[in-house]
């Protein structure tokens, strides 16, 4: 008897469910709300009446911004996501291995973004380079722009999450405990010399490759001897302003090559 009393109540709460159907089944999102609904009170993850409060404040949300949101969703779809997902994971593995200077990253991301994917031209990485240079923080300028040459504002900040993430997270856990303990070593020192060869030589070649084009011409070497030479002496000097005299320098040489 109560089963069948159970069975009634249950079609009649059913029917009472009409009238709020009926009203909104064209609404796009109220079936995808329902069957979450569904799913979170099924699995008790989430109390009925914060359900309803929630959603209906969700709901607002969308209507009130749907035009926004139609904006962001055409986004979504026309990024290129695995393009930056791999400009993210490249410039994660160079974050987490660089060593001794941030200076050292830039070999590592010649060879994926120049040699590997071929997403830039060794004049545009040359380019990022020199812009990072030229600034304050060299290593974020540099990943910023080749991030944005890549794939644009997202393309810079996904270079700069990935190339400082797991520095900071290295920072912050295990990394002072291990050069507490590593300064005690023998053998660090040694270490310290290999790995401080290896940077070396990788900028090195980096450099080469970046200039490969520039070799012949006399104002490449007036010009990098004059800066290697000023910087040897005066240490100080301030790298931006090495950077736009050598820039002059070499339009004057070029105006004076050209009138002869």
């Amino acid at each position: 008897l109560l089963d069948g009393f159970l069975f009634s109540v249950s079609a009649v709460i059913l029917i009472s469910l009409k009238s709020l159907i009926v009203t909104n089944y064209k609404a796009v999102i109220f079936f995808p709300l329902v069957l979450t609904t569904m799913f979170l009170s099924f699995k008790h993850i989430v109390p009925e009446p914060m359900l309803i409060v929630g959603f209906g404040l969700f709901s607002v949300l969308i209507y009130r911004y749907s035009s926004r949101l139609k904006f962001f969703s055409v986004v979504f779809f026309i990024v290129d996501w695995a393009k930056l997902y791999e400009l993210f994971r490249i410039c994660l593995v160079s974050g987490a291995v660089v060593f001794g200077t941030g200076l050292a990253l830039i070999p590592v991301l010649k060879t994926e973004f120049v040699d590997v994917h071929n997403w830039l031209s060794i004049k545009e990485f040359s380019d990022g380079v020199i812009f990072g240079q030229m600034s304050p923080g060299p290593v974020t300028i540099t990943g910023a722009f080749l991030g944005y040459r890549i794939s644009g504002i997202l393309g810079a900040f996904v270079a700069i999450l990935g190339i400082f993430f797991m520095p900071f997270v290295h920072m912050v856990t295990w990394f002072p405990r291990a050069v507490k303990w590593l300064s005690a070593q023998k053998w660090i020192s040694s270490f310290l010399t290999g790995a401080s060869a290896a940077v070396v030589g990788s900028i090195l070649v980096t450099i080469v490759s970046m200039n490969s084009k520039s070799y012949y011409k006399p104002m490449f070497w007036l010009v990098f001897i004059a800066s290697f030479v000023l910087l040897l002496k005066r240490p100080k000097t301030s790298i931006v302003l090495v950077i736009l005299l050598s820039g002059v320098l070499n339009l004057i040489g070029f105006s004076a090559f050209n009138a002869i």
